[in-house]
Order: structure tokens, then sequence, then C-alpha cells
């Protein structure tokens, strides 16, 4: 009997196993629409909300005294408005007077008086308007903690001091009437925003925010 080689050729590789005589089975198809798996409940947390942080709120104490505080520099600013307004009005008024005497005279204002007198009526009116609204905004504000209507007084007082300390020179100088009524009004609002700013504040808890 003579003996079997193997056929030249390609040959298959790796050797395949047999075909099995029964049909293949096919996964199950896998379903349309699953469930989601119920939410777990999470404990409330009780540490600092990440989300709030920056947060501050004023002690108990202190939050009385920062309402009263605020109402006060309020009310300070809206008694300095309605006098600055005061005084322009009689500016207005002395300038109008001035004006009609000197042409009933047959003479006339040179446009640098006439300038000048406008432009310090127009700082009047201005820093009226400024009292006005800060104190109006400290007023409406005084149940808040935001600094920004406490520094618009604060820097506005700082200012008006500076003028009123150069008009107190000028006074001294020409004999006029000092504002020393305008000027402790200015050192009184100065004083309550520094202390206003000055408050300490507490952080917000994560459950006090909600």
């Amino acid at each position: 009997m003579s003996e079997q080689h193997p056929q030249p050729g390609p040959q298959p590789w790796p050797p395949q196993p047999p075909a099995s005589p029964w049909p293949a089975q096919q996964d199950p198809a896998p379903a349309l629409w699953q469930a989601p798996p119920p939410a777990r409940l999470q404990p409330w947390p009780t540490q600092f909300n990440p989300a709030h942080r920056g947060m501050r709120l004023l002690s108990a104490h202190e939050a009385e005294h920062s309402r009263r505080w605020r109402l006060s520099v309020g009310i300070a600013g809206l008694i300095l408005g309605a006098g600055v307004a005061f005084y322009a009005y009689e500016d207005i008024a002395s300038v109008v007077r001035a004006v009609n005497a000197i042409e009933a005279q047959g003479r006339y204002v040179s446009q640098p008086a006439l300038m000048n007198a406008v432009l310090i009526i127009a700082v009047y009116v201005l820093v009226a308007l400024a009292y006005l609204g800060a104190g109006v905004w400290n007023i409406v504000a005084r149940r808040g903690i935001s600094s920004a209507p406490v520094i618009a007084s604060l820097v506005l007082s700082a200012v008006v001091i500076v003028l009123i300390v150069l008009l107190l020179i000028r006074s001294a100088l020409t004999g006029g009437a000092p504002q020393y009524g305008g000027l402790i009004t200015n050192v009184f609002i100065i004083v309550r925003s520094i202390g206003l700013l000055r408050m300490k504040k507490e952080p917000v808890s994560y459950g006090t925010a909600y």
C-alpha cells in the first residue's frame, strides 16, 4: 500500500475545525428600552456649599445696628441734598437779580463772570443730586449687606469735605459765612460709613442658603 502525501498548494492556517451539522444559535436581541436604576437618596449635606462660597451674613446683633446706621446715613444724605439744592436755588436767584440790576443800569455782564456763576450752580446741582441718590440708596438697601451704597456715601462726603475746607479758607479771607453744619454732617456720614464697612460678617452654611 502506497503512502499518501499532502497535496501541494496553500494550506489553511490555522487548521479549521470541522463544520458542525447543527445550525449556529444567535444571541437574543437586546431589549429596546430598559428602566433606569432607582435613584439613591442622598443625605442632607452639612458641609459648606461651594456654590454659595463668599456669601456672608451679619450676626443678629450687628444686623440691627446696620439697619439703623444705614437709615441714619441715608437721612443725612437727604438733608445734605436738600441743603445743597437750596444753596443752588439761592445762587440762581442772586445771579438773576445781579444780571437784572446790571442790565437796568445799561451795562452788561461779562462772559467770564457769567460762565463762572453758571459753573458754580452746576456743581451745586450735581452735588445735590448725588446726595439725594446716595441717601435714597442707603435707605432702600438698609436691610441688605451690600457695601456699594455705603462706599458711595463715604466717597461723596470725603470729596465734599475737601471742598468745604477750601470754602472755609476762602471765608476766613473774604469774611463769608463758614459752612460748619455741612462739615459736621459729612463727618457724621464718614464715621457711620466706616463703622458699617468694619462690621464682621459670618459665612453662610449650605442649609442656611436654602
